[in-house]
C-alpha cells in the first residue's frame, strides 16, 4: 500500500511521514529533501530549482514524476512506499494515479490539517537540521538535532513573503489534490492542532482497521517513532 502524506506547511506532515514509515517499515519518498538536495548541486538543474524553492513556487509536475518513477524500480519499493509531498497539484495527481493503475499498485492518503493561522504561528519558530534536513517544530527546545547531532538552523524558505506564496499555492494546487482523493474514497482527515505524538496516535486509530495491523501502537512506541524519551 503507498500512502500519501498531505497537510499545509507547517502541519507536520514531514514528521508523521517519517513515523508512518518506520512504524510499518516502508521506505519514505520526501519530494522536498530531494528537490533540496538537487537544489544543492552545482549545475544548471540545481540553480533552476534553487530560484523556484527560495521564491515559494511549485517544482514543474514533469520534473517530480519523473524522479518518482525513477525511484519505484528499487525492489525496496515493492510493499509500499510513504510519499511526502508529492503529488502537489491536481494535474499531477491524475498522472500520478495513472502511474499507480499502470504499476497495480493501491494508494491511500492522508490529509493533516491546520489553518494557516496556526501553520504561519509554527513555521516562523521551526528550525531544521543542517546535516539531515529533519524538521524540529517550536516545541522543540535543543540547539542541535536528536537524529545526527547536527547544528539547527532556520530555512532560507520560511521567510514571510515565500510563506504567503506557499499557503496561496497550497489553496491553489494543493487543495485539490485533496479534494481528489475524498471523493475517491480514499482520504483519512486528521485534526493537525494537536500534540506530535496525538497526530500519529489518530493516524494509526485511523490506518490500522485498513491496513488489517494486528495490533495498535501503545503510547511508548509512539514516543519512539519520533526519537522522544
Amino acid at each position: 500500500m503507498d500512502i500519501l502524506v498531505f497537510g499545509i506547511q507547517g502541519a507536520g506532515k514531514g514528521t508523521q511521514a517519517k513515523a508512518v514509515s518506520l512504524a510499518l517499515g516502508l521506505p519514505i519518498y520526501e519530494a522536498g529533501a530531494e528537490l533540496r538536495r538537487l537544489a544543492a548541486e552545482n549545475t544548471p538543474l540545481g540553480e533552476e530549482i534553487r530560484k523556484v524553492i527560495y521564491t515559494g513556487r511549485l517544482v514543474p509536475p514533469g520534473m517530480v514524476l519523473l524522479r518518482i518513477a525513477e525511484y519505484l524500480e528499487h525492489p525496496a519499493t515493492v510493499a509500499g512506499v510513504i510519499y511526502d509531498g508529492v503529488p502537489r497539484s491536481y494535474e499531477q495527481a491524475i498522472a500520478f494515479d495513472e502511474m499507480m493503475k499502470e504499476k497495480k499498485r493501491d494508494s491511500l492518503a492522508i490529509d493533516i490539517e491546520l489553518s494557516e493561522g496556526k501553520a504561519l504561528e509554527r513555521l516562523e519558530k521551526r528550525r531544521i537540521c543542517s546535516k539531515c534536513q529533519a524538521i524540529f517544530m517550536p516545541d522543540y527546545e535543543s540547539e542541535v538535532c536528536n537524529i545526527c547531532g547536527g547544528v539547527l538552523i532556520h530555512r532560507a524558505d520560511d521567510n514571510p513573503e515565500a510563506i504567503k506564496v506557499r499557503f496561496a499555492n497550497y489553496r491553489k494546487e494543493t487543495v485539490p489534490v485533496i479534494d481528489y482523493f475524498r471523493k475517491q474514497g480514499k482520504l483519512l482527515t486528521i485534526d493537525g492542532d494537536q500534540s506530535i505524538l496525538d497526530v500519529t496516535k489518530d493516524i494509526f486509530n485511523q490506518l490500522s482497521p485498513l491496513l488489517k495491523l494486528k495490533k495498535r501502537l501503545k503510547d511508548e512506541e509512539i514516543r519512539a517513532l519520533h526519537n522522544m524519551k
